[in-house]
């Protein structure tokens, strides 16, 4: 008994996943997630109360590579900055105290900016997300 089995089309299966690999890759999803991050960012440097404009300058949305097995090595952030990181418009100076700002501490109720955002785009993000993503996609074949 003998089985016989032709594969047509794998060549141009093949040059259509290359073309979609061409589209969605670690720059392109980089770009991608920045974009959809920028609401949050907007919303909470709103959010973010002013004495002396540091924080809000601050927030802003940066790449980083971390050699982490959790985050496969890279990750998008959005929240506030450490200077000289991801573009961080406050200059040398670091708003470290943000963290006691969004959650209070001991002596100071919270007064929080960076959850408010996410939350009030989180749907919106995911969904600017998978319209690009698709778009891409459609693009490549």
């Amino acid at each position: 008994m003998s089985l016989s089995l032709v594969l047509s089309g794998v060549e141009e299966a093949m040059a259509k996943l290359r073309a979609m690999a061409g589209q969605v890759n670690d720059t392109a999803l980089r770009e991608d997630t920045k974009a959809a991050l920028e609401l949050v960012a907007e919303t909470a440097r709103s959010l973010a109360p002013v004495d002396s404009g540091l924080l809000r300058a601050s927030i802003g949305i940066a790449d980083s590579v971390v050699f982490d097995s959790s985050t496969d090595g890279r990750t998008t952030y959005v929240g506030v900055l450490m200077a000289g990181v991801g573009g961080n418009r406050a200059g040398y100076k670091d708003a470290y105290y943000a963290h006691m700002v969004e959650f209070g501490t001991e002596k100071m109720a919270a007064q929080p900016f960076l959850t408010p955002a996410w939350d009030a785009h989180e749907a919106e993000v995911i969904d600017i997300l998978g319209k690009r993503l698709a778009r891409r996609l459609e693009r490549s074949l």
